[in-house]
């Protein structure tokens, strides 16, 4: 369930973080978006997915040995078995947002929705990017 106030909540985490550039020690697009839901529902999705890695491929080692544990599912499954998508071809303010990403560590970028645009990590700051056909959208309760 959402906290209450959570709109106003989300929108200051994403101001706070606007600047901030995408780095694999502790500010990736997994952990943007972990912290987002946490600030929503005061509990964060991804706990079990985010590693100390510092690099591409130390997060890529660890996330191949993660998905050894789980049969070799990827991080969407894993995501599916929390929540539900969102059938439709906009996400709604607050949904988890995943973009396929080829040569990315996980195969996607995860963003939240903010408005008519998704926020991502990105190396000089969030983007704010319009949403795509390809995007997958899962609904925050």
């Amino acid at each position: 369930m959402k906290c209450q106030g959570w709109e106003n909540a989300l929108m200051d985490y994403v101001n706070s973080v606007r600047d901030e550039p995408c780095n694999w020690n502790g500010f990736d697009c997994l952990t943007f978006s972990n912290q987002a839901i946490k600030i929503q529902t005061g509990k964060g999705f991804a706990e079990d997915w985010i590693g100390n890695y510092t690099s591409p491929e130390s997060a890529l080692k660890f996330y191949l040995k993660l998905r050894k544990q789980h049969d070799n599912q990827n991080i969407i499954w894993g995501i599916d078995q929390i929540f539900e998508r969102r059938d439709s071809k906009i996400p709604f303010r607050g949904d988890l947002v995943a973009r396929p990403q080829e040569k990315s560590v996980l195969d996607y970028s995860f963003g939240i929705a903010i408005s008519d645009l998704i926020a991502f990590s990105a190396d000089h700051g969030l983007m704010f990017l319009k949403p795509q056909n390809q995007d997958i959208y899962w609904q925050i309760q």
